[in-house]
């Protein structure tokens, strides 16, 4: 529905209700200050935002409008908001009287002496003519004066499709009447520029947030490869530790055995001990009582009283060459046999240790257990070796000092790995916040 503003003096008061009864018949709004606007309210703020909301502002032309300052002061501010104007002529006025926004348009005549019926058709087609720019430009008017008396906030602009109506709308009508104002196009032009780095904005975030969108994959994909390689290295470091520690502890029993042998030989006087096994055979009974043979088993009993704090069985014994290659005689203490015949391998500790000290950590097994050796020989005074005292030890001890020594390290691992883990996720997260509060400081 079309909104006219009339303008009108009160001498042409019946003038204007039979206009404006015609005009309601036609469907037109209109708006027309009767009775005057009541004390309390701001006449004035009224009468713009009559003229502001308008499509159409109508001038009823008669000496007494064209005199009234009032009236004036409505022509001036329907021009400044770039109204359409229409001046009907009431009443015959002379041409230096009338306002001078109204001398270069077209007037309808409207006297007493004209077709009303007539003028009226003129009137509704000026009214209509261009209705959607002129809409468009009450409409565009009002947000921009909206924007101005609100010191110009970007809130009030106009964006998207708003927007690009508007542009499309001036350029197309800027040659109709009524011409856009110089408030709208300031409007427009405002609209576009802060529309336009709005959408740079929103560009730049939306590119901010897909680089930090490829980063955070990117951090992602770092800790998995990280934690990934640290696991593996880790795995690797601890199966290399393991087999060090299990070789420490191997050659901590070996050097254990090897000390046990060898801190006893010097108790072992060569000689005797040859002439011992020279003097019984396998089954002598006598031996028993053979000072030197009663003088071995102290010394057997004195190192295994010694070495208490081993864990597991220990044997003691003493060995000598045997009559054929890849034998030896295996020597007793305290069992119901004096000698017995060993046949072993070539490369075996029996017949190493006859010639220098050696060990050997791989487990052997017999009747009574299991067990790994170490020999030292046996010299006379001659310096010839004449045999060895050979410790056996449990083979356990190797498998317990190697768990042991597993444990210890797992429990490292299992104590140092999560601390490991934790401090590369932490880490790929600081980097991660680092690099979000850079992002949005650059915004």
């Amino acid at each position: 529905m079309a909104k006219v503003f009339i303008s009108y003096s009160r001498k042409d008061i019946e003038f204007a209700k039979r206009l404006t009864a015609e005009l309601q018949k036609s469907d037109l709004d209109f708006w027309i200050d009767w009775e005057g606007i009541p004390p309390t309210v701001d006449w004035w703020k009224e009468i713009e935002k009559g003229i502001e909301e308008a499509n159409v502002f109508i001038f009823l032309i008669s000496p007494d409008s064209a005199a009234s300052q009032i009236c004036r002061q409505e022509i001036e501010y329907a021009v400044k908001n770039g109204k359409r104007l229409i001046p009907l002529v009431v009443r015959n006025t002379n041409g230096d009287e009338n306002p001078p926004q109204l001398n270069h348009l077209n007037w309808i005549f409207f006297r007493n002496t004209d077709d009303f019926d007539a003028s009226l058709i003129a009137l509704t087609t000026a009214i209509h003519t261009d209705y959607d720019w002129v809409q468009t430009h009450r409409r565009l008017q009002v947000r921009a004066l909206e924007w101005d008396r609100n010191h110009r906030e970007d809130s009030y602009l106009l964006r998207g499709k708003d927007l690009q109506d508007a542009e499309a709308q001036l350029t197309v009508n800027s040659e109709k009447s009524p011409r856009p104002t110089e408030l709208q196009q300031e409007y427009i032009s405002q609209s576009s520029k802060t529309y336009a780095e709005e959408l740079e904005r929103h560009r730049a975030r939306e590119q901010q947030i897909e680089m930090e969108q490829k980063l955070g994959v990117r951090m992602r994909r770092l800790t998995y490869l990280l934690l990934g390689v640290f696991t593996v290295t880790f795995m690797v470091l601890f199966f290399w530790l393991n087999n060090i520690i299990r070789n420490l502890a191997v050659e901590s029993v070996k050097d254990q055995m090897l000390a046990i042998a060898e801190s006893s030989v010097p108790f072992i006087d060569g000689d005797q001990y040859e002439l011992l096994l020279n003097s019984h055979e396998e089954n002598d009974a006598t031996v028993l009582q053979d000072p030197y043979y009663q003088w071995l088993a102290t010394v057997v009993e004195s190192v295994v009283s010694a070495n208490e704090n081993i864990d597991g069985d220990m044997g003691i014994y003493f060995v000598a060459e045997g009559n054929e290659e890849d034998q030896v005689l295996a020597i007793y203490s305290d069992w119901d046999h004096f000698k017995s015949v060993w046949t072993v391998e070539s490369d075996s500790v029996l017949l190493k240790g006859m010639e220098t000290t050696t060990a050997n950590t791989e487990p052997y097994d017999d009747e009574f257990g299991t067990w790994i050796s170490a020999c030292t020989p046996i010299e006379n005074s001659d310096e010839t070796s004449v045999g060895a005292l050979c410790v056996d030890l449990d083979a356990s001890l190797v498998e317990n000092a190697t768990s042991q020594a597993r444990n210890t390290l797992l429990i490292a691992f299992i104590v140092v790995y999560p601390a490991m883990l934790a401090a590369v996720i932490l880490t790929t997260r600081s980097l991660s916040k680092q690099r979000k509060k850079i992002g949005k400081q650059t915004r």
